[in-house]
């Protein structure tokens, strides 16, 4: 996050545990140019006005991050070059200005799908990638997905609006 006391967004020295440290520590801020600037292989979320870890307690931001992370490793390991928001496989662009959350993960009978952004369509999907079910034409930004007939198991979620896709992992137990 931006306001980040542990490792400070810009120069500065940490506070940890109500102490300051005296070592001067850069994050993100003033070091992004630089990791941009060498490498053409870099990702990095800012959490606007956030503090230390702000996924840890968030969902919506935690999946925006582990979205992230995936990409990246993911485009790392099989060779294909990363975007700067992170390359998602088979062509899906992340959407980076909508925080989505589904829930309850791990789910049995439900799941409900929210978007900051108006989805238009979402997608179930299995680990093999194959289309359980399609939802068209939502243009809400709410919606809940039966689940009660699936199997045990790991299952994706596709959402789409108007700025492009985002995809997420829920488990059915």
């Amino acid at each position: 996050g931006s306001l980040d006391s542990v490792v400070p967004y810009v120069c500065g020295y940490p506070f940890v545990y109500g102490f300051n440290v005296p070592l001067q520590l850069c994050g993100l801020g003033s070091l992004q140019q630089l990791i941009t600037g060498n490498t053409p292989y870099s990702a990095s979320i800012v959490f606007p006005g956030d503090g230390h870890v702000p996924w840890a307690s968030n969902a919506a931001k935690f999946y925006r991050v582990d979205t992230l992370v995936t990409s990246f490793l993911y485009a790392e390991v099989t060779g294909t070059a990363p975007s700067s928001c992170g390359a998602l496989p088979a062509g899906i662009q992340n959407i980076n200005n909508a925080d989505i959350s589904i829930f309850p993960n791990p789910a049995s009978n439900v799941i409900n799908v929210r978007s900051s952004e108006f989805m238009t369509n979402i997608s179930l999907t299995d680990e093999m990638g194959r289309i359980l079910s399609q939802y068209n034409g939502i243009n809400s930004l709410s919606y809940q997905i039966n689940t009660a007939k699936l199997s045990s198991g790991i299952y994706f979620v596709r959402i789409e609006n108007g700025q492009g896709q985002s995809v997420r992992k829920i488990t059915i137990e």
